[in-house]
């Protein structure tokens, strides 16, 4: 038998894997701590290596003028279309419409709608394509749930 067996004495004592070290908690990640300056002065002595450091430092974009033509004034000069405002923000959100016509609207390519997302409206039946010219649609399948329509088991559930 297994009585007194060796191998499961060592077994007990036997681990798996390897112990890892604990890692940083979510609160160290979100506010970790501040640097010291030098601490600090070490990051900006490496980031001094970087290009795009000594050309755009930090909140400063790269100066542009070598790359624009001599013919180009960008304090005078004005780039694109001027755009044409002829709706107010509210008519954008809220366009002035009849119920009717934003109800008819909604309902174009709702079928498709439905098809690709399966998004049905609240109580709506998923059709499931099946043939119902033997079987009403509006049947019910099933057992049907006893129930009191007074509220009798209601109220035991919901007794002390």
């Amino acid at each position: 038998g297994k009585a007194g067996d060796e191998f499961l004495k060592r077994a007990e004592d036997m681990r798996h894997g390897l112990s890892t070290k604990p890692s940083l908690t979510a609160g160290q990640l979100t506010n970790p701590w501040p640097k010291t300056l030098f601490q600090q002065r070490l990051l900006d002595k490496r980031e001094t290596l970087y290009s795009s450091h000594l050309k755009a430092p930090l909140g400063t974009t790269h100066d542009q003028t070598p790359n624009i033509p001599s013919w180009f004034y960008p304090e005078s000069t004005t780039c694109g279309v001027k755009t044409l405002k002829d709706y107010t923000a509210g008519e954008l959100v809220n366009p002035p419409k009849s119920w009717r016509k934003v109800k008819a609207e909604d309902l174009v390519g709702k079928d498709l709608y439905k098809l690709s997302h399966s998004d049905y409206d609240v109580g709506e039946s998923y059709d499931r394509k099946y043939d119902w010219s033997k079987i009403p649609k509006t049947s019910m399948f099933g057992v049907e749930t006893p129930h009191d329509v007074d509220g009798r088991n209601v109220r035991k559930t919901l007794k002390r």
